[in-house]
């Protein structure tokens, strides 16, 4: 699945829904959780409701600006572009690695803002949060459209750092988006025979062409 191919399924899934019917489904509040399992809870129940609101602002340059903003309290942005460029990781020098490790938060900032999300009748609902070991939950959520068949499963997996919770990975309907990231990076290196400067220069090139977009 190509990047532009992954964007548009999340796109389709968030903003018409999936028409099966989704089983009915057991909702736990925080009062029944307790510990890092509780925090979590709390943590994806804050951070979903502000999702629903900060991609649905119009104005690119505004839209860009919270979403960075929700990506650096939200999310482990480090974690998740090591976990993406997976094992081409130790095969690029120690210019390269830090080159990637600048350029990725752009790129991403750049894919998810391209477009304004319409989220109107929609729903963010968690329904647990379980344990996966001691440092990671898995949080397990759903979006409810204006019918109760019309639903979306997410599943963020966070994680405990020394700057607070993050997110690391979300599944969408079972994919994983740090997966399909990295299948698509992956296959742009082999696409390029393992050239890490045309890699990287991909990336700025992506992520400079929507700022100048922004600028229009």
């Amino acid at each position: 699945m190509t990047r532009r191919s992954f964007i548009r399924i999340l796109m389709f899934a968030l903003l018409i829904l999936t028409t099966a019917i989704a089983p009915a489904q057991a909702v736990k509040t925080s009062s029944d959780l307790t510990g890092f399992a509780k925090e979590a809870y709390k943590f994806i129940s804050i951070t979903g409701d502000k999702a629903l609101i900060v991609f649905t602002i119009e104005d690119k340059s505004e839209r860009y600006a919270e979403i960075e903003k929700l990506f650096e309290d939200s999310f482990d942005i480090n974690h998740i572009a090591r976990f993406t460029i997976g094992r081409f990781w130790k095969k690029m020098s120690k210019y390269e690695q830090q080159q990637f490790m600048e350029d990725f938060k752009p790129y991403i900032l750049a894919t998810y803002t391209s477009q304004q999300w319409k989220t109107e009748g929609l729903d963010f609902t968690v329904l647990d949060s379980v344990p996966v070991n001691s440092k990671t939950v898995k949080v397990e959520t759903i979006v409810q459209g204006m019918e109760e068949e019309q639903s979306v499963s997410i599943i963020f997996h966070v994680k405990k750092t020394e700057n607070g919770l993050k997110i690391i990975d979300v599944l969408l309907e079972g994919v994983s988006i740090g997966i399909t990231q990295r299948n698509s990076f992956e296959r742009i290196l082999n696409r390029n025979d393992e050239d890490f400067e045309a890699f990287l220069t991909i990336l700025e090139n992506y992520a400079y062409d929507f700022q100048e977009s922004m600028e229009e």
